[in-house]
């Protein structure tokens, strides 16, 4: 019994590295595979190759590059054909020894609305970088695409990184219920392993099974991925769009859902490139933007019907009709009107630590979500927090750059000309003059000693706006009513069932 006794141990460690051995033995294969696949066979671009690395929850095979060569090939460009959501932008085919090159990836706000990519923080950010190391020959290219959405700027991303980037910085989260989509299945997939399709797009062995495995039949992969359309769709831009959205938690989930792995596949993308990542998370103003759709539950009664039309009507005094948004949310907590008109009367009566509370879930729970929830800005953060530590990669949290005094929660409404969209002066040359920061900071960019102070870089920045005639000015400001009236649902929303 002691000799059994004496020799267990050592027939214990046997055992184990016998089966370390034997795991090993059936890895190598694969393993070397692998390799074979990285080094001497790496994939085509994504256009050109799917499985994994696309997006597996839509399908965005109709997408098209954005950038195409100019006329005289000295140049990539966006072509005129994509003049209805970008504005013109390009960069040098070849890049100049002493080049540094940033794409600046999101929606409206990167485009400057509601004015144009000459007033917009990507070029503010140029101007900054250029003023401070006028020796590099800079290129930050706006690749702000109107209403586009997260999955649609994650093609985007896949593309811009094979030109050559000393960086990237994306700035999204807005437009992300702009399209109307459906999620066939993805209720069913843990959330461990949604965030796993984006582990397994470095596998170079996975991506070319999932290539012979995917269907090749435009209509059976349509049956498992919402088709995406070349160009974004937005139900708000057909009369009436404002009605098609309704109270759906399964499908906001969803949307929110895909946004984390969206993001979580861009910011892998980068770092496989081995190109910085800076992302933004987005800001909205709370205050002075009401929810854009607010509604009773499908089954509400009698009473809270007679609650809900005493609240909106106007005779009633003040007092009423917030007893009559307290009353609502006992039994509708997450009214988005009830909740705005009590947040609105505490920020008021400069109560703002309620009014902060009511004000974020009347944006949380709008029926209409045309600006990023507290749980997206969230993810945002969560995505830098949680990136591999080799990776080069940063936060811009603006809803803390734009922060009021009253409170760290809401930001100061009057940096936005309207629900997301910031003022040049205070907003747009906040954010640059933020990212310049950041992005100075980042040891792969190789940027020494700045040669201009802020006070240099802030007039240069304030000489360039001023040189701007009144004219562009104007037209933006044409352009905001036009906004207000697009979100309401254009011609056929009147925003009368808010």
């Amino acid at each position: 019994m002691r000799r059994e006794s004496a020799a267990t141990p050592h027939s214990f460690k046997k055992r184990i590295l016998f089966r370390f051995l034997a795991v090993c033995v059936a890895l190598a294969p694969f393993v070397a595979v692998e390799l074979v696949l990285r080094i001497w066979m790496p994939l085509p671009t994504r256009q050109s190759f799917g499985g994994v690395d696309d997006d597996p929850l839509v399908d965005l095979h109709q997408l098209r590059p954005l950038f195409e060569p100019s006329p005289d090939r000295t140049e990539m460009q966006i072509g005129p054909q994509r003049s209805n959501f970008f504005q013109p932008a390009s960069f040098q085919q070849t890049k100049p020894e002493n080049g540094r090159r940033i794409f600046v990836l999101g929606g409206s706000t990167v485009q400057g609305r509601p004015y144009a990519t000459e007033t917009a923080f990507p070029k503010l950010l140029e101007i900054e970088l250029s003023t401070a190391f006028p020796d590099i020959d800079w290129e930050v290219v706006n690749c702000g695409g109107v209403s586009y959405a997260s999955y649609r700027l994650d093609v985007i991303a896949a593309e811009v990184l094979r030109y050559a980037p000393d960086g990237l910085v994306v700035y999204t989260g807005h437009n992300e219920f702009l399209e109307d989509r459906t999620y066939a299945g993805f209720h069913a997939i843990p959330r461990p392993l949604a965030r796993g399709y984006a582990f397994a797009a470095r596998s170079e062995l996975v991506r070319r099974l999932a290539w012979i495995v995917r269907p090749s039949d435009d209509q059976e992969r349509a049956g498992t991925a919402a088709l995406i359309p070349e160009e974004v769709d937005a139900r708000l831009d057909h009369a009436g769009g404002l009605q098609d959205y309704q109270r759906n938690l399964d499908h906001h989930r969803s949307v929110v859902r895909h946004f984390e792995l969206t993001l979580r596949r861009i910011a892998d993308r980068c770092h496989r490139a081995n190109v910085p990542l800076l992302l933004c998370v987005p800001a909205s103003d709370i205050v002075e933007t009401p929810p854009f759709k607010s509604t009773l539950p499908a089954d509400t009664t009698p009473a809270m019907q007679s609650l809900w039309q005493r609240m909106h009507d106007p005779d009633q005094s003040p007092e009423v009709r917030l007893r009559m948004a307290e009353q609502i949310l006992v039994t509708d907590p997450e009214n988005a009107a009830a909740n705005y008109l009590l947040g609105r009367a505490a920020w008021e009566q400069e109560d703002y630590e309620n009014a902060a509370a009511y004000l974020l879930k009347a944006r949380d729970f709008d029926v209409c979500p045309l600006r990023a929830t507290s749980t997206m800005e969230q993810i945002v953060r969560n995505v830098v927090r949680e990136a591999p530590k080799d990776q080069v990669i940063r936060l811009l949290d603006v809803p803390q750059l734009f922060a009021s005094e009253a409170s760290n929660d809401v930001c100061q409404p009057a940096l936005f000309v309207d629900h997301v969209h910031p003022q040049i002066h205070g907003g747009h040359t906040r954010i640059a003059a933020e990212l310049f920061t950041q992005l100075s900071s980042i040891g792969p960019l190789g940027l020494t000693s700045s040669k201009a102070s802020s006070e240099d870089r802030t007039a240069a920045v304030n000489a360039y706006l001023g040189g701007i005639n009144e004219a562009y000015y104007h037209r933006g400001k044409q352009r905001i009513e036009g906004l207000r009236m697009w979100a309401k649902g254009r011609a056929g929303g009147d925003g009368s069932d808010r």
